[in-house]
């Protein structure tokens, strides 16, 4: 890759990922895990098929989690809509998601006292914002009900030089009010919240919320209900 020209020797055969308008991310072995980009081109000629693509220079390199390989994935959805959608939490939630957006660009989940690890949800991209709205406090016994939103563990990475970390804000579900991430800000953190801050993070794997103790036996009346919203910028160009 040259000049953001990707040359393929003729002799690998038909490359059916370059496509022009597709949307490509770079990956490690199996999730995106850098801004996406365009085909803009395909030509050949008596020895490669070149791959035009809207970036500049060459390969990156190599990413976390790719034992020292590159690979391309596909976008599978770059324009989805999901609308009146009902069922599954999934269902459920790209149907909040903004007409158009590229799928798992866009989350909006609602949480309670049932929860301990909740199912794995995609969402990729760098971040645009993290809304943590506690509408209903926890109000039982323990003395501290912590909520990890992303999980307790996520493999996020930096978008600008692929160091990968774990990004784990955390939440006083005893509090209740919406805190507000975007990059390099925090809005509306409560006492007991914690490492809510981030420079620049892109997600690259599904998520889990997590809550550090299990109160799913405590009578429903002290459960506390919290919204999770987040919104994401993949780079994709929709077609």
């Amino acid at each position: 890759m040259s000049g953001g020209v990707i040359s393929v020797p003729n002799t690998y055969g038909a490359q059916r990922w370059a496509v022009p308008g597709t949307n490509l991310f770079w990956s490690d072995l199996t999730h995106s895990a850098t801004m996406g980009f365009r085909i803009l081109d395909v030509t050949q000629d008596a020895n490669n098929t070149y791959v035009h693509t809207n970036l500049s220079g060459g390969f990156p390199s190599p990413l976390p989690g790719s034992d020292g390989r590159l690979f391309i994935m596909i976008h599978p959805a770059p324009k989805f809509t999901c609308t009146n959608c009902t069922g599954s939490e999934d269902a459920v939630s790209l149907s909040q998601a903004p007409t158009g957006a590229p799928l798992y660009s866009y989350s909006k989940r609602t949480f309670n006292g049932s929860v301990v690890d909740s199912s794995w949800w995609p969402v990729w991209g760098n971040l645009v914002s993290l809304k943590m709205n506690v509408t209903v406090a926890y109000s039982g016994t323990d003395s501290s009900v912590i909520f990890n939103p992303l999980g307790w563990y996520n493999w996020s990475v930096n978008p600008f030089d692929y160091t990968q970390f774990d990004y784990l804000p955390s939440i006083n579900l005893k509090a209740t009010g919406q805190r507000v991430v975007t990059p390099g800000s925090v809005t509306g953190n409560q006492s007991g919240d914690s490492n809510l801050a981030v420079s620049e993070v892109w997600f690259t794997r599904p998520l889990q919320a997590h809550m550090n103790t299990d109160i799913s036996s405590e009578d429903t009346s002290v459960w506390p209900s919290v919204i999770i919203e987040i919104i994401t910028d993949q780079g994709v160009v929709n077609p």
